[in-house]
């Protein structure tokens, strides 16, 4: 089963009231070069993703080819670490984290990393992750990082960092990163006339129409782009090349991305461009993107994108546990509930929060854990990050995915408002945080539309905690596609209802000692419903009795069938139902046959069992095994034999009796006589010759067991043969009525 992780985070800033990019406190400048050991200008020339040494998370090593140093001296080439990468069929995303690509051009910011080398050089990160990388825009004359755009870059970037530094910067290999090829092109610039619809949803591979002319008859190297919705537009984003439906000169048809195939970036809001042969056309107006689902990019060819959904992990959901030190803030706990509860009843996503947890970590252990980060956990400027981490099956191009678990980290040194009062410019809102991170928790990205939960940016002072209709549009979208069926197999999750979202109503769920019974077995029922259910009702049709009361009952079943057990769990808050169903299962009628159940010592009987689904047998000394529907006996005295028959859980017993008899009342006169057998034993053919003062008139052939099985009349001579080949192997006797009386031989038939 395949894995994939994506963490998103959500930040702020301090200082005076401005709106922040991608949910990120600002680190200026100043403070990414005092606190980094290295700043240095390079290219990216490679990347490999590996596991740390205890495989826990996923990382990328980029190579980096080193042109120029701003502080301190660094080899030709370094490695940087970044979070998030693919090993194999494991995959984690990280959001907002630095995601470079190969040819990225930039200055970084740089501290060494502890993580192993995976190209031989010296290993560093980013100060600040995602803002530790100045990425160069040579086509626009522009270098861009997540709160600053600079402009006329080759003749006053490089004076804004050396003002910082306070030093000349050192060259390490001649290089013009500014350098820009002239593009020739005698075609007139494209131009886009039109798109429809312009409102559309991103990630949920809605396909956008563009309009317009000098598109070219074929793509090429063309592409289109779309306002970055992590940064609020500041930068642009690429479909991935699956996203292209059509292109043709007059219109081109692509998908509206949530990821690619080197970032996570979405579409947001604002114009679109069309660049054709290295010349951008813009659109005359704005695309609005009502609201961004959480997509998976699987790389392994054909490179496919995937839509996630929610299943049943836990108590029909998914069940979170605040670890203990954030339980005990009770302010925290109650803001973070709040923002819980906007989404349960909003969507009615089954979340629920019941236990706490002694792990304090954010890590794959299958426990959905809310909690503060210790230290420097968080990198600089993040205020929240919330984990998704996906699983899928199948292979490309038909994967599945679905989320594994969820958590959610806070940081411990920021000055929080946790409400229910409004803010002050101080503070930062923590419910505000919530409700945004639980949205990324519910599968949705970010927007550029401040009315939005979903916003790409909130300011200090400012509370935002009111689900707007297209954040309420894009998580019920999400829980539209959780109950379109099940996913690897998986159960569904069971949504909550108006009745049971409120924080304190009941979530219904019971036990049963046996989920296949037997009639008339008593099946015990046990309550295990959350947050404290006052009253309930058992509905049990068909069992004696067919309701309850009572927190745990029983039941019985008077005949046989599946049968449906149903819990509703009530308190004042709401109520909820669960409904389990069980199999109840007849005891079979168990009986034995075989060829007769007298036998002579030394014989063998042949035992059939029929009646039930499997058989064991007692004793089984003498038995050829103990369990099975055919076994075979030979016994050499009379026993009684023990079969239990099994239908599901449900047994039944019988008992039988094989006599063997000594088979010694037959007197044998061969050694007087008057009577020869030859060949004996023999495999079949029996020759018999009688005294020839004899007369015989009748010869009987007789079993082991007395029986007389064939009878031969009108003898005419004191000699005759006798043909057993088709008998049975075993003990046979001839009976003779003759003059002198009755004379009884043993024969032996054997192969």
């Amino acid at each position: 089963m395949k894995k994939l992780l994506l963490v998103s985070a959500f930040f702020l800033f301090a200082s005076s009231q401005m709106f922040s990019q991608c949910m990120m406190k600002p680190v200026l400048l100043n403070e990414r070069v005092s606190q980094a050991s290295l700043v240095i200008e390079g290219k990216v020339i490679d990347k490999k993703s590996f596991w740390d040494p205890s495989h826990q998370n996923i990382y990328t090593s980029n190579l980096i080819e080193v042109y120029k140093s701003f502080k301190n001296t660094p080899s030709p080439y370094l490695e940087v670490i970044t979070e998030g990468g693919i090993v194999g069929n494991n995959k984690e995303v990280v959001e907002p984290s630095l995601n470079v690509s190969i040819n990225d051009i930039g200055v970084f910011t740089l501290n060494p990393n502890s993580l192993p080398n995976q190209f031989g050089k010296q290993v560093y990160e980013c100060y600040a992750s995602a803002q530790g990388f100045i990425k160069y825009n040579v086509e626009e004359n522009l270098a861009t990082e997540t709160f600053k755009t600079y402009t006329n870059l080759s003749a006053t970037f490089y004076n804004e960092i050396q003002l910082v530094t306070g030093v000349a910067y050192s060259l390490i290999k001649p290089y013009n990163a500014f350098y820009l090829p002239a593009v020739i092109s005698v075609a007139a610039p494209a131009a886009l006339t039109s798109f429809s619809p312009t409102a559309i949803t991103a990630g949920t591979f809605s396909v956008l129409t563009i309009n317009g002319s000098g598109f070219g008859a074929v793509q090429g190297t063309s592409f289109v782009e779309f306002k970055n919705a992590d940064d609020g537009g500041a930068t642009y984003v690429k479909p991935d090349a699956s996203a292209y439906v059509s292109w043709s000169a007059t219109q081109i048809l692509v998908i509206v991305p949530s990821t690619n195939s080197t970032s996570n970036a979405s579409a947001g809001t604002g114009l679109i461009r069309v660049d054709v042969g290295g010349v951008k056309s813009t659109s005359a107006t704005n695309l609005t993107i009502q609201y961004n689902h959480i997509n998976v990019y699987s790389s392994v060819a054909p490179a496919t994108i995937y839509n996630t959904r929610h299943i049943n992990k836990q108590v029909g959901g998914y069940n979170w546990k605040m670890y203990t030190t954030f339980n005990s803030n009770a302010l925290a706990k109650a803001s973070f509930l709040r923002a819980f509860q906007t989404w349960r009843c909003g969507t009615y996503i089954n979340w629920t929060s019941s236990t706490t947890t002694t792990i304090n970590a954010a890590a794959n252990d299958g426990v959905n854990v809310i909690r503060f980060d210790v230290g420097s956990e968080l990198p600089a400027g993040v205020l929240g990050r919330c984990t998704n981490r996906f699983s899928g099956c199948g292979s490309n191009p038909s994967q599945s995915w679905f989320v594994d678990e969820l958590d959610i980290v806070f940081d411990d040194a920021t000055t929080w408002n946790f409400g229910p009062a409004a803010p002050t410019l101080s503070q930062y809102d923590f419910e505000s945080v919530a409700v945004h991170e639980l949205g990324h928790g519910h599968e949705l990205g970010h927007v550029i539309n401040t009315l939005e939960i979903m916003n790409y940016s909130i300011a200090n002072g400012q509370s935002k905690r009111v689900l707007s209709t297209n954040d309420l549009a894009g998580g019920n979208a999400v829980m539209a596609r959780n109950a379109s069926g099940t996913v690897c197999s998986l159960t569904m999750m069971a949504p909550l209802t108006a009745s049971n979202c409120v924080l304190g109503s009941p979530v219904a769920s019971f036990s049963v000692s046996s989920t296949t019974g037997c009639v008339g077995q008593s099946i015990n029922l046990t309550d295990g419903s959350t947050d404290t259910p006052t009253s309930w009702v058992w509905n049990m049709a068909g069992g004696t009795p067919n309701s309850a009361t009572t927190q745990n009952t029983s039941v019985t079943y008077s005949t046989s069938g599946v049968k449906t057990i149903s819990l509703t769990a009530a308190n004042s808050n709401g109520t909820s139902t669960a409904v389990i169903t069980i199999t109840v299962n007849a005891y079979p009628t168990v009986s034995v046959t075989t060829s007769s159940f007298l036998m002579c010592d030394g014989e063998i009987r042949v035992l059939n069992a029929s009646g039930a689904t499997s058989y064991s047998w007692t004793p089984s000394g003498s038995l050829s095994g103990s369990i099975g529907a055919v076994v075979i006996a030979s016994p050499i005295v009379t026993t009684i034999y023990t079969i239990t028959g099994t239908t599901g859980t449900c047994p039944s017993n019988s008992t039988f009796t094989l006599t063997v008899n000594p088979c010694t009342g037959f007197e044998d006169l061969t050694s007087t006589g008057q009577v020869t057998i030859f060949p004996n034993p023999s495999n079949g053919l029996f020759k018999i010759q009688f005294d020839v003062e004899l007369e015989v008139n009748i010869v009987s052939l007789i079993n082991q067991l007395g029986q007389v099985i064939r009878v031969l009349n009108n003898i005419k001579s004191n000699k005759m043969e006798l043909d057993l080949s088709d008998y049975n192997n075993g003990i046979y006797y001839i009976k003779a009525n003759t003059s002198k009386g009755i004379l009884i031989n043993k024969l032996v038939k054997r192969n």
